[in-house]
């Protein structure tokens, strides 16, 4: 993990002129989930592609289907600050939750602040939404 956050780290250190994203389309419409969750924080900076937060989700979305925490938790996170999407703590705790639940050690801390801005009612109701959103991916 340790040699693709320098990765990112280099990448995003890049002009935004640079091409990299090209490759990283690329590898995305291939199904890579790496390469999907790269795009996306590309496109959710506006680093080397125009900021885009709908294709950014779209991206995520893919790339969370396949059980990826890192899209997950990424999605929790634009869900919650409403970036792109309209702001949804139910949808951002499920989201943390799932992430979380894989070993996301932020998407943990996250899930605990979120589940603080909601009522009981709707905590429940977000841990549902996170059952069924797993047991979707299972089948």
């Amino acid at each position: 993990m340790i040699v693709h956050d320098q990765f990112f780290s280099l990448l995003l250190s890049l002009s935004p002129g640079d091409k990299q994203s090209q490759w990283y389309e690329r590898a995305a419409e291939q199904g890579d989930v790496g390469a999907q969750v790269r795009l996306a924080k590309l496109y959710i900076k506006g680093f080397g592609v125009p900021q885009n937060y709908a294709e950014a989700l779209k991206l995520l979305e893919r790339a969370a289907a396949r059980r990826d925490a890192e899209a997950e938790f990424l999605l929790g996170t634009l869900y919650r600050e409403g970036k792109g999407i309209p702001k949804d703590l139910l949808r951002a705790h499920m989201w943390f939750n799932l992430a979380a639940a894989q070993g996301h050690t932020h998407a943990l801390n996250l899930r605990d602040v979120a589940a603080t801005e909601l009522d009981l009612k709707q905590l429940a109701e977000a841990q549902n939404l996170a059952v069924q959103k797993r047991q979707d991916k299972k089948q």
